[in-house]
């Protein structure tokens, strides 16, 4: 055989190994990329996301003070494009209220009283 032609059989042959060795890799077997911290980002935020105006507890505070109870839950969600608290308040008669506010304004924007009272 030429040199010529021996330089690109045995060029050709270690290209075509070095493919199949590369796709003998697994997933599992590549090392992990350590990515710095000021990078990371929690998987269910997005870095643009701004807190609500007004505070779980400041909204806690205006819904006892308003339906004369106690806060039993009180969570932060997205409804429509804006933040929404939703709220349970539990009345000093015994009822319970499932109420809707605005996060930003203190809006009421439902409001539910529950049929029957809560027995402890």
């Amino acid at each position: 055989m030429k040199p010529k032609n021996l330089a690109l059989t045995s060029g050709g042959a270690l290209l075509g190994a070095a493919l199949v060795m590369s796709l003998a890799i697994r997933a599992e077997d590549k090392p992990a990329v350590d990515v710095p911290e000021r990078w990371q980002v929690a998987a269910n935020t997005t870095a643009d996301k701004q807190q609500p105006t007004i505070s779980k507890d400041e909204m806690a505070r205006r819904m006892e003070d308003k339906y004369s109870g106690t806060v039993t839950e009180l969570e932060l969600d997205r409804e429509w494009g804006r933040d929404v608290y939703e709220i349970e308040v539990r009345t000093a008669d015994g009822f319970e209220w499932d109420i809707e506010a605005d996060a930003n304004s203190g809006e009421v924007l439902e409001e539910k009283r529950e049929r029957e009272r809560y027995e402890d």
